[in-house]
Formats: structure tokens, sequence, C-alpha cells
């Protein structure tokens, strides 16, 4: 099923917010918000407590310096039922969990190519954005590792690197070297 990725700052249904972590920030959409994470910290209005992000529906996301939180992850605070998260501030940020949808791809924005729902394959391009700035790295250096291989190659002018596909959901890594002569 498609879900909006869960960002920093992000509300809960019953109140509250998604809190900050201290980590290298890792940012979606043009709005450079810092993507929510498993594991990670939101404060709940109902029961005025901190409790710990819990994954929800299907069992794929996407990993880099933790699994990332979607729409509908719950918050296990101390209420009696865990308040869900809604997602909002990533804007046209979304992933495919492998939940019940029909698409079996990320959809990062709107912008990119994404296979047809008849796909059986998985399907991953990240951009890379300078931390700074929000702008794309273009032409810059970089390493794909997975269980299939590594791949290594330039990001394009909008910053993308090149798809990597497989017939199973797998862990990719991402190393990014610099720019060179």
């Amino acid at each position: 099923m498609m879900r909006r990725f869960a960002a920093v700052g992000d509300t809960l249904r019953d109140g509250g917010r998604i809190l900050p972590y201290a980590s290298r920030p890792f940012t979606f959409g043009d709005a450079r918000h810092q993507v929510a994470l498993i594991g990670g910290q939101a404060y709940c209005e109902a029961c005025n407590s901190i409790g710990t992000i819990a994954k929800t529906g299907g069992p794929r996301r996407l990993k880099f310096m933790g699994e990332a939180a979607l729409d509908g992850d719950v918050v296990l605070c101390h209420c009696p039922s865990p308040p869900p998260i809604v997602a909002k501030l990533a804007g046209e940020a979304w992933y495919e969990d492998m939940g019940g949808g029909n698409d079996a791809v990320d959809r990062i924005s709107p912008a990119q190519n994404i296979l047809p729902a008849s796909s059986p394959r998985f399907d991953q391009q990240i951009q890379i954005l300078n931390e700074g700035t929000g702008l794309p790295l273009a032409r810059i250096r970089y390493r794909l590792t997975g269980a299939d291989g590594t791949f290594e190659g330039r990001t394009d002018d909008q910053g993308m690197t090149e798809r990597v596909s497989c017939d199973y959901d797998a862990t990719i890594t991402l190393e990014i070297f610099g720019e060179d002569a």
C-alpha cells in the first residue's frame, strides 16, 4: 500500500508531534523535513507522555540510518490504544510498504518514472540533496550496495541515482564519495 513518509514535526491523530533526533539529517521533498524513524520518539498530548514510533502495515521499508516511519505507524505511549501518525509534512514523498497495495515501487516524487502496477519487481532510486541548501547534488559519485551486488555511478542532473531492481525486498546501502575531476 502506498503510504506517505512521516517527518519530524508530523502530528499524531490524538494530538502531539514526532520529536527531532540527534543524527545527520535525512530529508525528503521540497520542504526538506527530516524523515521520522521507527524507534524514534513522539510526544503524545492525549496521555502527556513520550512514546516510541512502531511499525504497522506492510513489511517493506526504506532503510537509511534506520527504517523510515510512514503514515499510519503508531506511537507506543501510555494511551490504551496507540495513536497513529498523520503524515503530511513530507509532501508528495510516498513509499510502497507491500501492505496490500497493487504497486510495488517507491514513489519519492510524481516526476519519477514509476513501474506499472503489474510489475513483480522491487525498484528503488534515491535522490541525493545538499544538506544545507536542499538542492540536488548533480554528478556526484556514489555506490549502492545490496544483496545482488554493488552499483557505482554518478547522479544525474537532478541528483538521482540509477534505478536498482530485484525480485525481492532488499536493503540497499548508499555511500557518497563527492566530486572529482
